[in-house]
């Protein structure tokens, strides 16, 4: 193959990989408004609601294993926590097992509150279905998590 086709070639692989992203990207971007709109409707952002899932998903967790969880910065997630307490949906307490450590709880508000918001996510995601399947989601989270593992 001569040089000219080699760098045809590589421009048309490159223009493939490039164009899938932005595809991706416009898909990522619609999805995700669709669901700050489902969210808003209930008074919530996207933010408030991965702290709140981690909450009721880990069930007393110290702010060290939310911030694990939803992959965010301790500054960002103290201030949603804050504003979560703000509102009386959740709250923080010692920890029982480590005076020293700070346990974040939902309370009766918060427990309220999430099943709220999982229906209108509900109703987000049955109109989220028809773009993409959850097998298809599920297949992209994998690549997302192989990505990262891969950079380390």
């Amino acid at each position: 193959m001569n040089e000219a086709k080699r760098n045809a070639v590589a421009l048309n692989a490159a223009m493939h990989m490039a164009q899938t992203l932005w595809d991706l990207k416009t898909i990522q971007n619609r999805l995700t408004a669709g669901l700050e709109v489902a969210l808003g409707e209930v008074g919530f952002t996207a933010d408030q609601f991965q702290v709140i899932a981690a909450i009721a998903k880990l069930g007393s967790p110290t702010m060290g294993e939310i911030s694990q969880d939803v992959n965010m910065a301790n500054a960002s997630l103290s201030r949603i926590v804050d504003s979560l307490e703000d509102r009386a949906l959740a709250y923080r307490l010692p920890n029982p097992g480590d005076r020293r450590r700070i346990s974040v709880n939902l309370s009766d508000m918060g427990e309220a509150k999430l099943d709220q918001v999982l229906d209108a996510i509900s109703t987000w995601q049955s109109t989220a279905s028809a773009v993409i399947s959850n097998d298809l989601a599920d297949e992209l989270r994998a690549t997302a998590i192989n990505i990262e593992l891969a950079e380390g």
